[in-house]
């Protein structure tokens, strides 16, 4: 059996609570953060979202096991594998997913940078972790703290490494 027919079964076998899990690990929609594009109304793709859900829960589990209940080396070393498919078959199941909603309406899930599924399978556009991540570090390095313990800002280029400011655009 190759492996798409292998994941279709394993898609059709998925049970309620399964779906259930899958469902509640969704956050809510994050008003006035999020753009809500479109609702991912497919059973099926729904289920394959299940089945992404259900091998990040079996890889999470081999990883514990290798990490604390393996005994000896080899025992640890033996799980590498399985828990090394279990990642890449949830990774391959999301791709899958995430490339059958972009298709729902190609033009604007596509132009989309970043998008996020959230609880009732609403499809987001939100910003990217990264660039939240950058607004939030921004944001303390301007903070009344941030001036007293004599942080400043700097700028990325594009580059890895980072320029300073000018003297005026320094955090006093």
């Amino acid at each position: 059996m190759n492996l798409l027919e292998r994941l279709a079964r394993e898609a059709a076998l998925v049970t309620p609570e399964q779906m259930a899990a899958a469902t509640a690990s969704l956050m809510s929609v994050q008003e006035g953060e999020e753009q809500v594009l479109t609702v991912l109304d497919r059973p099926d793709i729904q289920r394959l979202w299940a089945l992404a859900h259900e091998y990040d829960k079996r890889g999470s589990l081999a990883t514990f096991e290798a990490k604390f209940v393996a005994i000896t080396e080899q025992e640890k070393d033996a799980a590498l594998p399985k828990i090394a498919q279990l990642e890449s078959m949830e990774d391959l199941l999301r791709n899958i997913v995430w490339q059958e909603i972009r298709d729902i309406d190609p033009p604007s899930l596509y132009a989309a940078e970043c998008l996020g599924l959230r609880a009732g399978y609403v499809v987001v556009k939100t910003e990217s972790p990264k660039t939240k991540a950058q607004r939030r570090l921004e944001s303390l390095l301007r903070s009344p703290i941030a001036k007293l313990i004599g942080l400043q800002v700097v700028k990325f280029d594009g580059d890895d490494e980072p320029e300073e400011k000018d003297e005026d655009e320094k955090i006093q």
